[in-house]
Formats: C-alpha cells, sequence, structure tokens
C-alpha cells in the first residue's frame, strides 16, 4: 500500500499541473488562447522523443533513480511556471517539462508492472489503475481550494511543488524493482 500511495501522489500532482497549466498560463500570465495552446502543443511534440530518451535513461540508471529525477525536473518546472511572467520565460519550462510530461508515468507504471507477481497482477493493476484515476478527483479539488483562498494559481502551484518535494523524499521507500519482490523471503 505504501506503493500505491507513493505512486498516488505523484499522479495527483502531476495531473493538477496538466489540467491547470492552461487555466494559469490564461489567467495569471495573460498569454491568450492561441499562445497557450502553442505552447501545450509544443510541449507534446517534444514529450515523445523525450520520453523515449527518459526511458534509455532508466535503462541505464535504474527505473527508480529515474522517477526520483524527474520528479525533481518537475519541481523545476513548476518554480519556473510561477516565476514565469511572459511567453519568452515559459518556453524553457515547457521545453523541461517536456523531458517528463510522458516518461514520469511511463516509469512509474514500468517500475510497478516490474515489482507486480503473476499470480495477484490483475488485483495489484486494479489498485495502481485506481491510484492513478483518483488524481482526477483529489488534485483539482485541492487546487480548487487553494486558489480560492489565495485567489490566484501561483501558490495552488507552489503548494504542488511542495508536494513533489515530499514526493521525492517518500520515493527513496519504493523497492528497487532489481531485487526479486515475489520470490518468498527465509525466515
Amino acid at each position: 500500500w505504501r506503493d500505491l500511495l507513493i505512486y498516488w501522489l505523484i499522479a495527483d500532482v502531476v495531473a493538477a499541473i496538466l489540467y491547470f497549466a492552461p487555466l494559469y498560463l490564461q489567467q495569471d500570465i495573460g498569454l491568450s488562447l492561441t499562445a497557450v495552446g502553442g505552447l501545450l502543443l509544443g510541449g507534446q511534440i517534444l514529450a515523445f522523443p523525450m520520453t523515449l530518451i527518459a526511458g534509455k535513461v532508466a535503462n541505464r540508471i535504474g527505473q527508480l533513480k529515474a522517477i526520483r529525477w524527474s520528479l525533481l525536473v518537475w519541481a523545476a518546472s513548476i518554480f519556473g511556471l510561477v516565476l514565469a511572467e511572459n511567453i519568452y520565460h515559459l518556453i524553457p519550462v515547457i521545453v523541461l517539462l517536456s523531458f517528463v510530461l510522458g516518461s514520469t508515468q511511463s516509469l512509474m507504471r514500468a517500475h510497478f508492472g516490474s515489482r507486480v507477481h503473476e499470480m495477484g497482477s490483475g488485483e495489484s493493476f486494479g489498485f495502481f489503475a485506481i491510484a492513478q484515476k483518483s488524481a482526477s478527483i483529489v488534485s483539482p479539488a485541492l487546487v480548487l481550494v487553494t486558489t480560492l483562498i489565495f485567489d490566484g494559481f501561483q501558490v495552488a502551484f507552489f503548494v504542488l511543488a511542495i508536494l513533489l518535494c515530499l514526493a521525492f523524499f517518500v520515493s527513496k521507500y519504493l523497492p528497487h524493482p532489481e531485487k526479486d519482490v515475489s520470490a518468498p523471503t527465509e525466515a
């Protein structure tokens, strides 16, 4: 369950950023809908090759280290979003986000999949899906409450950055997939 909680925390923050970045870019930064669409499209186009590169990096340094590095990139990107004042400040942030946009979730799925025992795989992946999908409820509520209290998205994104830092620190408790966790242990 601890592992699912960590995956949920990461998925929750990533979902909130993806859901609310366009509104933030329009309302707080003042970008036009066309500029927001262009930035997001550019980020999505870059995300595909960057996800492939992240997979190669994970094969080299390990899935867990790659997940932790992606969390640091997410946190740095959030701080970049909060500090951005115009589109020129946002372009490097979008490029940075493209490195982790698809790779974070694929790395978490790969890490989880490498640890699931065959006999319990259906149940385990069901719980993983619930952890991922519940982010669609919890993260919007968190951002909504924070935005209403502080009248803007900047504080909400700062709270998300704090949650990412928390996820980074607790991710050290994720087991290494190289260890066979499905094998019975001897007493």
